[in-house]
């Protein structure tokens, strides 16, 4: 049967931009968002936490976002680095598994490893999701993990599932 561990970071763009060197990351109750210019004009296309739970999500216009929150700090976004950290992030994860994939999309970053016939070097199921969240929290990188029988349900339970 296989095992698959779907690794969900929620907020990865925010992450990796607040980790750049050189950057003071955002105070965690200063609203900040990250931007690109689409035909829409100025749109966010991540927020960090207190953004989000001051009402502003990911796809609304910049201007509108600014009518609600006239103190949110935003800076451009930068994909190309969020991918490059998240193919480093990959090399980390091989630790677990040899076989670690990329999931990629708008809010949806995060890993996937196959652990089929692993898990036990870990100390079983339970130590390994434990051993993942708790090295990425200490390194400052939000994260859920979930394992499941297919990818679909590992990824819906990182998402979705009860802590």
């Amino acid at each position: 049967m296989r095992r698959i561990v779907s690794v969900w970071l929620p907020d990865w763009p925010v992450t990796v931009w607040s980790r750049t060197p050189g950057r003071p990351p955002p105070p965690e109750d200063v609203p900040f968002a990250l931007t690109e210019r689409t035909v829409r004009g100025l749109v966010l296309t991540a927020v960090s936490p207190a953004a989000r739970r001051a009402g502003l999500s990911p796809g609304q216009a910049h201007a509108d976002a600014r009518a609600m929150i006239p103190d949110l700090v935003s800076a451009p976004a930068e994909p190309d680095q969020d991918r490059a950290a998240l193919k480093r992030l990959a090399l980390w994860a091989e630790r677990y598994s040899p076989t670690v994939a990329l999931a990629e999309g708008p809010g949806q970053e995060g890993l996937v490893l196959d652990m089929t016939g692993g898990a036990h070097l870990f100390g079983g199921e339970g130590a390994l999701i434990q051993d993942i969240e708790r090295r990425l929290k200490a390194a400052g990188v939000p994260a859920s993990a979930a394992l499941a029988d297919t990818p679909g349900a590992a990824w819906a339970l990182a998402r979705f599932g009860e802590e």
